[in-house]
């Protein structure tokens, strides 16, 4: 089995299968613009935003992205990963880490020396190294956890 990654850019015809999995909302403004822009034009592959497919032998098994802000809150907190998301029958396989760890790497050849990420529950991340920053309101009233990471060389 091969897994790789790609750029959602260069994937088009898997945006309805992703729009299936994260449930694009009127409340995801960032990602439905996203989306669209990368429909309509040719995009930097290499700049933020970025949305990345897993393919498992060239099944599309998961996603993540990179993004300039956070939708559901106010910070002043770049990049922040998100839409992170591996279909349940493959789950446990690694390929969720293997996501993180390459976006982690893109983010890093951007510039970048830290992203963040807000979460209602952060046991996967306190794992893998991420650092709890602060808790913030949510626009509808919930309380979501905000994490950071440093990247390393």
């Amino acid at each position: 089995m091969l897994l790789r990654i790609e750029n959602v850019a260069n994937r088009q015809n898997d945006i309805a299968i992703i729009r299936n999995w994260i449930s694009v909302s009127p409340a995801d403004e960032a990602l439905s613009n996203y989306l669209k822009h990368i429909t309509e034009n040719d995009v930097n592959k290499y700049a933020v935003p970025m949305m990345l497919i897993a393919l498992l032998d060239e099944e599309p098994v998961g996603v993540i992205s990179l993004m300039n802000e956070n939708g559901c809150m106010d910070s002043s907190f770049t990049p922040w990963i998100a839409h992170f998301f591996v279909v349940e029958e493959q789950r446990s396989r690694g390929i969720g880490t293997y996501m993180h760890n390459y976006l982690l790497e893109e983010a890093l050849t951007m510039g970048y020396e830290k992203v963040y990420i807000a979460v209602d529950q952060a046991d996967y991340l306190e794992e893998r190294g991420w650092n709890y920053l602060e808790s913030k309101k949510t626009k509808n009233g919930s309380t979501m956890l905000i994490y950071v990471k440093e990247i390393e060389v």
